[in-house]
């Protein structure tokens, strides 16, 4: 599908997104839904979520089951996300500040904890796994260095996966 509708003439943007759909998005799908998976199962939520699903009805629809996990997906994502670290090169000088503030210089590699950001958020009671994905892309003020384009495709796949799961589990 990517070479039907990307022209012959961005070839770039062909070979971005096709290492972006390999090394990113299907990676993260995987390494989140496992570790979804475990931590439902290791925190006991697995028979409440199921009868709740079983209580939307058939044919619930994508945004009741959504509503549903949302929760429970997200709390188990912001305690073990994957990817847990990315790598990036900064471009231009900037001082990450804090208690111990850090100079980082143009070019130089910076490891971020994702894990430590996502866990942060879920002990502040803030629902939200747009770290795992490198921010959001979208929102008034809100302009990342990265923020994956895949991240509703992600996310509708993982909550997607997680609701036959459950479905299908005894």
């Amino acid at each position: 599908m990517l070479f039907d509708t990307i022209p012959p003439e961005e070839d770039d943007r062909l070979t971005r997104t096709l290492i972006g759909t390999m090394m990113g998005l299907l990676p993260t799908i995987d390494g989140n839904l496992i570790e979804i998976m475990n931590g439902l199962q290791e925190s006991g939520e697995i028979p409440a979520l199921k009868a709740e699903i079983a209580a939307l009805g058939a044919n619930p629809g994508y945004d009741r089951v959504r509503g549903a996990l949302k929760p429970a997906v997200f709390a188990a994502m912001q305690k073990k996300p994957v990817p847990e670290e990315v790598w990036r090169v900064a471009a231009h000088d900037h001082v990450i500040s804090g208690d111990n503030p850090v100079a980082v210089k143009k070019g130089d590699m910076v490891v971020l904890s994702i894990e430590s950001a996502t866990r942060a958020d879920l002990a502040a009671g803030t629902a939200d796994v747009s770290a795992v994905f490198g921010g959001m892309r979208k929102g008034k003020g809100r302009r990342p260095t990265h923020g994956c384009p895949g991240y509703a495709m992600a996310m509708g796949i993982i909550f997607g996966a997680v609701a036959v799961i459950l479905n299908e589990t005894d």
